[in-house]
């Protein structure tokens, strides 16, 4: 290797570097300042290193850092995109139907559980009581231990809860939630 490619090498692999580094330090600073120290202690090194005279050629650092920057740049752009003031719909977890008020949970894979009857006035949990009306139809009522109000909403409390779910779904695939 003559002396002029060596020069040229060096001068390549540090302006390339340097650029990298200097794109890293300004996604890192504008996500976390106080690695600002950190990063400029790590720059100045990895510059350092690459300006340093060694028995490997310098150009192979190159690949490695780019290399180790693609997953930091992948990290940075997913913790970018996590943004905790926009809630998803797994924040949904009450909306009012057949005027009562209706909590819920959701499993790992989205299934609606733990469905619960309350109040809108006084938001204590209600008690069920199904009964039928008539040979065929049944209705269930909502009743409230502490204000006395009632709600009810036809069909037995199965076919209420299969309702109540149907509806969340509905309101979580239209982004109906959103609006409440």
């Amino acid at each position: 290797m003559s002396s002029g490619e060596g020069i040229k090498t060096k001068v390549v692999t540090t302006v390339v570097s340097s650029g990298i580094l200097a794109i890293l330090g300004y996604v890192a600073i504008r996500i976390w300042p106080s690695f600002e120290k950190w990063l400029i202690d790590c720059c100045s090194f990895l510059v350092s290193i690459l300006t340093a005279n060694m028995a490997i050629p310098v150009w192979l650092f190159l690949p490695v850092i780019i290399f180790a920057a693609i997953p930091l740049f992948q990290i940075l752009i997913s913790l970018r995109k996590q943004s905790p003031l926009e809630p998803t719909w797994r924040d949904y977890r009450q909306g009012e139907y057949f005027d009562i008020i209706w909590k819920w949970d959701y499993r790992l894979n989205g299934e609606i559980i733990n469905v619960v009857a309350f109040c809108p006035k006084c938001s204590l949990a209600r008690t069920i009581d199904p009964h039928r009306i008539g040979a065929y139809a049944s209705q269930t009522d909502f009743i409230c231990d502490e204000c006395g109000k009632i709600g009810d909403a036809s069909g037995d409390n199965i076919e209420v809860w299969n309702k109540v779910i149907r509806k969340i779904d509905r309101d979580i695939t239209t982004d109906e939630w959103k609006k409440k």
